[in-house]
């Protein structure tokens, strides 16, 4: 069974996307999965979003370098207030803003079981990117004392 995809750097788009995206609705066994260096952008992203509640397994994704702009980031982190596997996300280089930032400090209260989120090479205040560590690091020995 498949466990781990890596897709990086292959010139995916949207409609490629979509179409994994309805497959991780239905997937689970994947535990990895790396985007990263594709061109997703905001509407690959809803795609991703869509999916994301449906992933009960996937404990890590990167979509680094996707072109998933602020918009598309603040739509990942909606979806993940309903994703109860998800660890580890990397969302660098995507030019979020603060707007999107505050989302993921939002999503960080209520959804503890996120642990890493690389949000570095985007356009983030450094006291947002203060208060995002200081939660993840309070996800991490949560999970510890578990």
């Amino acid at each position: 069974t498949l466990q781990s995809l890596n897709l990086s750097n292959n010139y995916l788009g949207v409609t490629a996307t979509q179409y994994l995206s309805d497959a991780l609705k239905q997937n689970n066994t994947l535990i990895t999965l790396d985007l990263s260096g594709n061109n997703l952008g905001i509407k690959g992203a809803e795609f991703l979003a869509d999916a994301l509640p449906y992933t009960t397994t996937l404990i890590t994704l990167n979509i680094s370098k996707t072109q998933v702009l602020d918009q598309g980031s603040q739509t990942i982190a909606i979806a993940l207030l309903s994703n109860t596997s998800l660890k580890s996300l990397d969302l660098r280089g995507n030019s979020i803003e603060e707007s999107g930032a505050q989302k993921f400090i939002s999503l960080l209260r209520q959804n503890r079981r996120l642990i890493s989120l690389n949000l570095h090479e985007n356009r983030i205040d450094p006291i947002t990117v203060q208060t995002i560590d200081t939660l993840l690091l309070y996800n991490t020995e949560m999970m510890h004392s578990e």
